[in-house]
């Protein structure tokens, strides 16, 4: 590699930036291979992401969303979003904003997840509620049956 950054036009990685934030949208289910692109591209080319609020909620609401299916189907929080939510803030200087009932329910699609609500709780601030764990608790006895 040269080190020398492409000069690409802003409006064109602006929009790029815009379309992998909103990736799940479009019919595309891989939110963190998206988050990939955006730090490859700001690594390329050195521009700021400067995407409206509400596109960057709405990918962070996905990352969370993608995180706690996997931490279901696995287990064991096979993939780990965490690090990919960290870096959009750290880019765009937008913090996530999950609603209370959105997290609730991806603590219970998660089975309560150990890594995934630690860090989940450390994003948003949301504690699993006592209706959260009731739930899990009867969906794990369910599921043992």
């Amino acid at each position: 590699m040269t080190g020398v950054k492409p000069k690409l036009p802003e409006e064109i990685v602006q929009k790029e930036y815009e379309y992998y934030c909103t990736v799940r949208e479009k019919g595309e289910n891989y939110p963190w291979f998206a988050m990939y692109a955006i730090e490859e591209l700001y690594e390329i080319t050195g521009i700021k992401p400067e995407i409206r609020e509400d596109i960057v909620q709405k990918a962070y609401a996905n990352l969370v969303y993608e995180w706690s299916d996997y931490c279901r189907a696995s287990g064991i929080g096979y993939r780990d979003n965490y690090p990919k939510i960290k870096k959009l803030e750290e880019l765009t200087g937008i913090k996530p904003k999950l609603s209370e009932e959105f997290v609730q329910a991806r603590y219970v699609i998660s089975r309560l997840n150990k890594h995934y609500t630690e860090k989940l709780e450390k994003i948003t601030g949301i504690k699993p509620s006592k209706e959260t764990i009731e739930k899990v608790k009867d969906l794990r006895y369910e599921e043992e049956d």
